[in-house]
């Protein structure tokens, strides 16, 4: 979460001028919003699914009168479309600005590897 939340708040600092509240800044405080609360409902959750507790740090729990909730695909999907929104949130900027296509490509990639 934390890291998302930097790297959010380092685009925005980057790409959107001083006293500007264009789709970059919208887009970046709305995923930035919803990566904290997604996170903190997931902990919430994930500590509290179980009873006993303890059977929280067990990983192969499938008893489902101990851990009645079973999340295994769903925070992988939310984080996979997290970065996803992320990785693509630039793109539109990148490739208005008047560099040659080698550039952009080279920045596309950039933006690419530091997401993954």
């Amino acid at each position: 979460m934390l890291l998302k939340v930097a790297i959010l708040l380092d685009w925005i600092r980057v790409f959107v001028p001083m006293r500007t509240r264009n789709y970059f800044f919208w887009i970046s405080h709305l995923l930035i919003g919803a990566n904290i609360i997604y996170y903190i409902a997931a902990v919430i959750v994930e500590t509290t699914r179980c009873n006993p507790p303890k059977t929280v740090l067990e990983v192969f729990t499938t008893d489902p009168k101990k851990c009645p909730i079973h999340m295994r695909l769903v925070p992988g999907v939310i984080n996979l479309v997290s970065d996803l929104i992320i990785l693509l949130l630039p793109q539109g900027i990148i490739w208005r600005l008047k560099i040659s296509k080698g550039k952009k490509t080279g920045l596309t990639l950039l933006f690419a590897v530091g997401v993954l």
